[in-house]
C-alpha cells in the first residue's frame, strides 16, 4: 500500500448553511417577542410558552420549543407577529424554515412585513403532511429583497375554522437561509471535501496494476450540479484487475466520534451501478463495514450515499471507502470514479433533503427537463400526486394513483422549476423537475 497526501490549496469550504440566520430557536441564544394575534378567547400572552420538547426526534432534537395554545374560536390567521430587534435581510437568503408539530393537518402561512419590495404572505413549498410528530416547512420568498423588520406566523390557517375545542401546536427553529432543503445538519464533521479546508492521506488499497498514489488525484468537478456544486473533487482510477474492495483507507489526524453522529455521507459519480461500502476501524465497539442505506442507483451524475453506523460509538481513527465493490470484478478496462464531501453527522437525510429510506426505485419523475408532459413512476401506488410551483402552490393533483407510470399533461404550465410530491404509505417523497 502506498500513500497519496492531498495537500492542494483550494477554495474555502462554504456549505448551504453558511449564510443562515437563526431568528429564534427557543434555547435562550436568541429572544424575540411573540405577540398573540387573532386567537379568540385565548388572545393573551399565555397562548405562547417555552416548554420541553414533547417529541424529540431526528427532525427536531432540540431541548426547548415553543408551545402555542390555538383557540377554537380564533380567526384563521391566529398566531403571532414579532417586530425584530435586528431586521432580517432577504437579498440573498430567501428561504424561511420552521419546524412544526401539529395534531391535525391544516395550511400554514408565513408573512414578512415592512420591506421595500412590499409585504409577502405565503404557504410553504412542501405541504404539511404529518401529525403528532415534527416536520420542517420551508417558505420561499422569491420576490422579496432587502430588509424586513416584522415576521408573522400562522400555523393553523383553516378557513373557516372548524375547531370545537382548543388545540396545542408546537414550533421551533425559525431560520432564514439560502437553501430550499429541509434537514438542517447538526454537528457536521467534514472529514474531507477536497476544497483545501481539510486534508487526509488516502492510501491506495487493492487496486491491481494501478495500486499506486496516482490512482487518486484532486481535479475540477467534471459535472457541477445541484447535488454537488463543489469546485474540486477526488478522482479515482479504478483498475480492472483490482480486488472488489479496491479504494482507499486513511488514518485520520483527528479520530471521528460516533457517539452521537452516526451517519456518514459521501457523494459519488460512477459510470456503472455497483455496490459501495464504507468501513470504520479501531473503535472500542469494534470495526464496521456496511452498505449505504439506499444503494447507488444513478450513473454519470452525482448521487449522495448515506451509511448508518447504528452500533458504533466512541472514537474511530481509521476510515475505509470502497466505491465499486463488485464481487467478482467483471471489468475489462479501468474506469474513472469521482467522490466528494465525506461528512459525518447526525442527520439521515441527504443535503437535498431526501431520506435515503425513500429509494430512487420507489418514485421516479422523468424526464427531469420536460415540455408538454412529465411521467411519474410509483412502485406501490399512491394516495395522490401533487405538482407544486416554486412558491409551494399546487398546480396539478392526481388522486388514487395506481402502481406504475402515469403521464401528466403539462402544456399549460409556465417554464420553471416544479416539485412533484408523491403521497404514499403515510410518507411524502418529492422530486424536482424543470419545464423548459
Amino acid at each position: 500500500m502506498r500513500k497519496l497526501l492531498l495537500s492542494i490549496a483550494m477554495f474555502a469550504f462554504l456549505g448551504y448553511w453558511a449564510q443562515a440566520q437563526m431568528i429564534e430557536n427557543f434555547e435562550g441564544a436568541t429572544t424575540i417577542t411573540l405577540n398573540t394575534m387573532a386567537n379568540g378567547h385565548f388572545d393573551v400572552p399565555e397562548a405562547f410558552e417555552v416548554v420541553d420538547n414533547p417529541g424529540a426526534s431526528a427532525v427536531n432534537p432540540s431541548a426547548k420549543v415553543c408551545k402555542f395554545t390555538r383557540a377554537f374560536d380564533g380567526n384563521p390567521w391566529a398566531g403571532f407577529w414579532s417586530a425584530l430587534a435586528t431586521p432580517i435581510d432577504l437579498t440573498t437568503n430567501k428561504y424561511m424554515h420552521v419546524k412544526v408539530w401539529k395534531p391535525r393537518l391544516s395550511p400554514t402561512k408565513f408573512k414578512i412585513e415592512g420591506g421595500g419590495a412590499g409585504n409577502f404572505e405565503i404557504t410553504p413549498m412542501n405541504e404539511h403532511t404529518l401529525t403528532g410528530e415534527w416536520e420542517e416547512l420551508v417558505f420561499f420568498f422569491e420576490n422579496a429583497t432587502g430588509t424586513y423588520p416584522t415576521i408573522v406566523f400562522m400555523p393553523d390557517f383553516e378557513d373557516p375554522v372548524t375547531l370545537t375545542e382548543d388545540i396545542v401546536i408546537y414550533f421551533d427553529d425559525i431560520e432564514l437561509n439560502d437553501s430550499p432543503n429541509t434537514g438542517t445538519v447538526v454537528n457536521d464533521v467534514v472529514i474531507e471535501n477536497y476544497e483545501g479546508a481539510t486534508t487526509i492521506t488516502m492510501n491506495t488499497m487493492a487496486n491491481g496494476h494501478f495500486d499506486v498514489p496516482e490512482a487518486f488525484e484532486v481535479i475540477d468537478n467534471p459535472d457541477v450540479s445541484a447535488v454537488n456544486p463543489s469546485a474540486k473533487v477526488a478522482k479515482f482510477t479504478r483498475a480492472f484487475d483490482g480486488n472488489p474492495w479496491a479504494g482507499f483507507w486513511s488514518a485520520l489526524a483527528t479520530p471521528i466520534d460516533l457517539t452521537t453522529n452516526k451517519y456518514m455521507h459521501v457523494k459519488v459519480w460512477k459510470p456503472r451501478v455497483s455496490p459501495t461500502k464504507f468501513k470504520i476501524e479501531g473503535g472500542a465497539a469494534g470495526n464496521f463495514e456496511i452498505l449505504p442505506m439506499t444503494a447507488q442507483a444513478l450513473t454519470n451524475q452525482w448521487e449522495e450515499l448515506v451509511y448508518f453506523f447504528e452500533g458504533a460509538t466512541g472514537t474511530y481513527p481509521t476510515i475505509v471507502f470502497m466505491p465499486d465493490f463488485e464481487d467478482p470484478v467483471t471489468l475489462t478496462e479501468d474506469i474513472i470514479i469521482y467522490f466528494d464531501d465525506i461528512i459525518l453527522n447526525n442527520n439521515p437525510n441527504t443535503s437535498m433533503g431526501i431520506s435515503p429510506a425513500a429509494s430512487y426505485e420507489t418514485v421516479k419523475v422523468f424526464p427531469s427537463h420536460f415540455t408538454s408532459q412529465v411521467n411519474v413512476y410509483v412502485e406501490t401506488g399512491a394516495a395522490k400526486v401533487v405538482v407544486s410551483n416554486m412558491m409551494g402552490a399546487p398546480v396539478m393533483t392526481r388522486n388514487n394513483v395506481a402502481a406504475g407510470t402515469i403521464t401528466l399533461d403539462t402544456q399549460s404550465l409556465s417554464s420553471g422549476m416544479y416539485f412533484v410530491s408523491v403521497y404514499a404509505n403515510g410518507k411524502v417523497i418529492t422530486r424536482k423537475a424543470i419545464k423548459i
